[in-house]
């Protein structure tokens, strides 16, 4: 029984890091574009760093 509540508690984490992993950057870009107007080739920057990433 604990190993299966340990399962499902990991299972919680990685969703939640795939949720922030995915709308990171686009939140990222969204609040650049609103302070700054040269903002994509940051959005690229992170995007790349992304893919490397996984």
């Amino acid at each position: 029984m604990k190993k299966k509540y340990l399962v499902l508690v990991d299972g919680l984490f990685a969703l939640l890091g795939s949720a922030i992993n995915f709308f990171g950057p686009i939140l990222i870009l969204a609040m650049g574009i609103g302070a700054y107007k040269d903002t994509f080739r940051y959005f690229i920057a992170l995007n790349i760093w992304n893919v490397f990433i996984f």
